[in-house]
């Protein structure tokens, strides 16, 4: 009965674009050595040698 529980509830479960963003952020600061900083619409990420990347979240049907 619980594991029922379990997939209904991760069925269910809705986030939204900026805790999506939070959590991918968190991420990606434990596996790459980057500073990150949000932009109007995205989030900056910066390595170490000088590369530089936008990442943009926006939820779609």
């Amino acid at each position: 009965m619980t594991k029922l529980q379990n997939k209904n509830t991760e069925k269910n479960y809705k986030t939204d674009e900026k805790s999506l963003m939070q959590e991918i952020k968190t991420m990606l600061d434990d596996y790459f050595v980057c500073s990150l900083s949000d932009d109007e619409n995205d989030t900056i990420i910066s390595l170490e040698n000088g590369q530089k990347f936008s990442l943009h979240i926006k939820e779609i049907e």
